[in-house]
């Protein structure tokens, strides 16, 4: 296939185990979220009996619920941060409502068990979110289901040698959401994970039109800078021959 233009959608995926430094055997019974929400909800077949979660996001607040609801035990939802990151809303009517506790500064160190997950290490963290040390505790369960975020699936793009953003981990691009390859544009949950789906359908559509509409031509690139108050903007450059471009 040849074309003029690509543009990557290829959204985003959930950070594994590994990928926030737990240690341990691999035993069954380590989910991430959507995992355990795919189990539950599509196959019909409750994943756990007896559980926490690691992170307070909507999604791991949502199936603390769900997993009630379907008879399984919720220990508590853990969160590494001092403040849970999901919505009020959800903390009240998927914890609160259903006696679930829920502990801040809190995070998971270490599993245990062979074939399936017997127990975990769960430690105290300082402001910095490390494990302080005498603050460790064993809590037996037969599952841990991790909500502790997303990351763009940027393989694809990596391939392609295309530029990422390390606050984002996703290609840095312009307003037209061109990346910094001439002719690959980026959209949704690739570029950056988003709050609302509606945000993506957004990007996806504005990316589309721009590499329909893409012609080759000189960009002349400015990058955006930003105080500490934010932790990242998007777009990360402005082509500053086209700053009458819709952004």
């Amino acid at each position: 296939i040849i074309a003029k233009s690509l543009v990557l959608s290829t959204g985003c995926r959930e950070r594994t185990a590994k990928q926030i430094g737990i240690h341990g055997t691999r035993p069954s019974g380590i989910f991430t979220a959507g995992t355990a929400q795919y189990y539950t909800n599509i196959l019909g077949q409750l994943p756990t009996e007896r559980c926490i979660i690691l992170g307070s996001g909507d999604i791991g607040l949502i199936m603390a619920r769900r997993l009630a609801l379907e008879g399984a035990e919720v220990l508590g939802v853990y969160e590494a941060k001092p403040t849970p990151s999901g919505l009020m809303r959800n903390i009240s009517q998927c914890l609160d409502d259903f006696n679930i506790p829920l502990y801040t500064s809190h995070t998971v160190t270490r599993v245990f068990g062979e074939e399936r997950l017997t127990s975990v290490e769960i430690a105290k963290v300082d402001e910095n979110m490390n494990p302080i040390k005498g603050t460790e505790k064993i809590v037996e369960c037969d599952s841990l289901i991790l909500s502790v975020g997303l990351i763009p699936e940027n393989e694809l793009a990596e391939g392609l040698n295309i530029s990422l953003d390390t606050r984002t981990k996703g290609p840095i691009a312009d307003q037209n959401y061109m990346t910094m390859e001439d002719g690959i544009f980026i959209c949704g949950n690739a570029m950056h994970v988003n709050d609302l789906v509606d945000y993506v359908s957004e990007s996806g559509e504005s990316a589309g039109k721009a590499a329909a509409n893409y012609s080759k031509s000189n960009r002349v690139m400015a990058k955006i800078n930003s105080d500490n108050s934010f932790l990242y903007t998007i777009p990360q450059r402005i082509d500053i021959n086209k700053v009458s471009d819709k952004t």
